[in-house]
This record gives structure tokens, C-alpha cells and sequence, in this order.
């Protein structure tokens, strides 16, 4: 269930660097989907 959540907020991440106004939420969804990553 971990790397289901962790590949949706890359995904979700990835959409998000599509409009400029998204970009830097899109840093975070990586951000936090990599921090996520390290735990698992």
C-alpha cells in the first residue's frame, strides 16, 4: 500500500509540472515522495 501512495504523489507530482503556477507543488509531492521512499 506504501509504494501506492508513494507512486501516486509522484504522479500527481509529474501532472503538476504541466502549469507554472503548480510547479513548486509539484517539487514537494517529489520531495515528499522521496523522503517516503527512504522509509519504506
Amino acid at each position: 500500500m506504501n509504494d501506492l501512495l508513494i507512486a501516486a504523489w509522484f504522479l500527481i507530482g509529474s501532472f503538476f509540472f504541466l502549469n507554472d503556477a503548480l510547479v513548486e507543488s509539484g517539487t514537494w509531492l517529489f520531495i515528499v515522495g522521496s523522503a517516503l521512499k527512504l522509509t519504506s
